[in-house]
């Protein structure tokens, strides 16, 4: 069974994250430009690492796909 590519989930958080603290928030603030991007990558990198034994430069061309995706 093959898995899901992991920069779905950080795309994914990416835009509910924006969504909901752009609609409910009704401003744009530190944890929008800062934590966002943040757990987009982590989330990203866990989840590319999780199975595969990945090199730095794999990791950072996946999380860096994510956040071209996602913008």
């Amino acid at each position: 069974m093959r898995k899901p590519p992991s920069s779905t989930a950080g795309v994914a958080i990416g835009i509910v994250a924006t969504v909901l603290l752009v609609t409910f928030r009704e401003m744009y603030s530190a944890g929008l430009f800062l934590g966002v991007p943040f757990v987009m990558g982590a989330a990203t990198a866990f989840l590319f690492n999780r199975g595969y034994g990945a090199s730095a430069g794999e990791t950072v061309s996946v999380t860096a796909l994510t956040f071209v995706v996602a913008g």
